[in-house]
């Protein structure tokens, strides 16, 4: 990975970039710009492995269906939150940002982004040469890692590599590609952590 390539083409494509040696930094870096406010979360075990929302409830309004349960409401009131957390499934060394969901809250909330900060964190090991290596990356690796921790019966769960399978119990139904900051949405930042982190 060529750091000072991917955080120029990061920045080029209207994102901000933050690199961090260690979680902690990470974490203190998302607190010092985090208070007091409405805050959402996507599904991700990079957030989850931070910590970041019992850190982050001291001083915000919190929404994440992992912590306050899988409900409508919850869902909308991270959509509608100041500002969203995410994890990236895949980063090119180009500049752009993948994502898979399943019911879409995440990559939808990402999309649609109108006045919102939001925060992208995401292990080294998530960075790829290219988009057609990130998107394999975010296929083969994060995608199929992820649907084990879900009953059902999906032909990736005993092969560890995405059949684009018609089963019903499919977990990664739409995928995202953020090629730039959209469109009046008030912040995009990269944070890259220098550790092993998700999937």
């Amino acid at each position: 990975m060529d750091l000072k390539k991917l955080e120029k083409n990061v920045r080029e494509r209207g994102f901000e970039f933050f690199y961090a040696a260690t979680a902690e930094e990470a974490v203190q870096h998302v607190l010092d710009q985090v208070r007091n406010t409405s805050v959402g979360i996507g599904g991700s075990t990079t957030v989850d492995q931070l910590g970041l929302y019992d850190r982050l409830t001291e001083t915000n309004q919190v929404h994440w269906h992992w912590k306050d349960g899988p409900k409508p409401e919850v869902y909308q009131a991270a959509a509608e939150a100041e500002v969203y957390l995410s994890g990236v499934n895949g980063i090119s060394e180009s500049g752009e940002l993948v994502n898979i969901d399943g019911k879409g809250n995440r990559v939808a909330a990402l999309s649609y982004a109108v006045g919102k900060r939001i925060f992208l964190l995401a292990s080294t090991k998530k960075v790829c040469p290219d988009l057609g290596s990130a998107i394999e990356r975010a296929r083969n690796t994060a995608a199929t890692k992820n649907l084990l921790r879900f009953p059902g019966k999906r032909p990736c769960t005993d092969t560890q590599r995405c059949w684009d399978c018609r089963s019903k119990d499919r977990g990664c139904c739409t995928m995202q590609i953020m090629m730039y900051k959209p469109m009046q949405c008030e912040r995009v930042e990269l944070i890259l952590i220098e550790e092993d982190l998700g999937y």
